[in-house]
């Protein structure tokens, strides 16, 4: 059985260096690019809903809306 000492300076030995993460913003910014993308495609595959005028007038779905995409947002802010 190895000691802790022998498998540390072994894996210590053989560590490589490794390529350090980007900034965490420039994911988040990253990642939400590649989100509003897909929801582009799936719009553009799906179209546009056809009472969207009516509902961009009504004060509870731009409130909604808002909410979500507040929420999307402040989301990929606290997983990186």
């Amino acid at each position: 059985m190895t000691t802790t000492p022998d498998l540390i300076n072994a894996l210590v030995s053989a560590a490589t260096p490794v390529k350090p993460l980007r900034h965490p913003m420039l994911r988040v910014v990253a990642w939400l690019i590649f989100a509003a993308l897909i929801l582009a495609v799936i719009a553009i595959g799906h179209g546009m809903r056809s009472d969207l005028t009516i509902r961009l007038q009504q004060p509870t779905f731009i409130i909604a809306t808002a909410g979500s995409l507040l929420t999307s947002i402040l989301a990929a802010i606290a997983s990186s």
